[in-house]
């Protein structure tokens, strides 16, 4: 598979703070037009005084530190996120009160569009790693921007395909087989790195076995025992959360059950 010859680490801190008066760095540089998640914004497809009044609009980038919560579960819903650096879980409760993990995020991705057309926030979104988000109040799309079909467009856009992920999270992720589990999040969040212009092949996962066991509704050893046997076939390499992949594109099909892949494909025993 070939690299995007620019990218960037998922864990790198390429977000350069400016420094508050007590010297420690807490709010984010660069304004909406000089940010390189502008690709990724609400924003992108505005015209220029339509996207000026949106970067007023939007809370400057604060610093949030590993564990800290952008939104806890049931609070009243007030505003969407968008990463700009690091990663972030969000999170549900399950019939039995236990927390169950319906997401991982990367830079670029919004979050809180599951609260839209609610009061409160139905999950939990918590921060995995140092990370940078912007805060976008909702009520701007009915305040400022209820004249901007583009901006509205962008939000329908991204909602449709924030309810793609859940559906392969609910179809794909929690109901195949171990090993296909892991091979689809896997392939997935290399596609998910390389539209971001970030390394797709070698990443580190911000997210801890334990975590991915959560998400794909499996044990940890079972987690353990599938990484193990990818490694085994040859498609991925692992060391501690360090992921190499060799090849995401017979990762996929063991992930989508490709019953028409072929006699060449390699396969993996799944025993999970």
């Amino acid at each position: 598979m070939q690299s995007n010859p620019v990218v960037r680490s998922i864990t790198n801190r390429f977000v350069k703070p400016v420094s508050d008066q007590l010297g420690s760095p807490e709010l984010y540089s660069k304004p909406c037009d000089a940010c390189f998640q502008k690709s990724n914004c609400l924003a992108r497809s505005l015209e220029l005084d339509d996207f000026r009044r949106y970067s007023r609009a939007v809370s400057q980038s604060k610093r949030m530190a590993k564990g800290h919560y952008l939104y806890r579960l049931s609070d009243p819903f007030e505003a969407l996120f968008m990463i700009l650096s690091g990663s972030v879980k969000s999170c549900r409760l399950d019939e039995e009160g236990n927390e169950l993990i319906v997401g991982f995020h990367i830079p670029g991705d919004l979050l809180a569009l599951d609260a839209i057309g609610g009061r409160s926030y139905p999950s939990s979104a918590i921060v995995l790693e140092d990370c940078f988000v912007c805060k976008i109040p909702y009520r701007l799309f009915d305040e400022r921007f209820s004249d901007s079909p583009r901006l509205h467009s962008e939000l329908i856009r991204q909602a449709a395909q924030a309810l793609r992920s859940e559906h392969l999270h609910s179809v794909f992720l929690r109901k195949n087989p171990a090993d296909e589990r892991l091979a689809l999040f896997l392939a997935d969040l290399s596609r998910r790195l390389e539209s971001r212009n970030y390394a797709c092949d070698r990443f580190d996962l911000s997210l801890s076995r334990r975590d991915i066991g959560n998400y794909l509704g499996l044990a940890l050893e079972t987690v353990s025992r599938s990484f193990s046997r990818l490694q085994d076939a040859g498609l991925i390499t692992v060391r501690h959360r360090h992921i190499v992949i060799h090849d995401r594109q017979h990762l996929e099909i063991l992930g989508r059950g490709c019953a028409e892949s072929g006699p060449n494909v390699r396969r993996v025993q799944c025993n999970g």
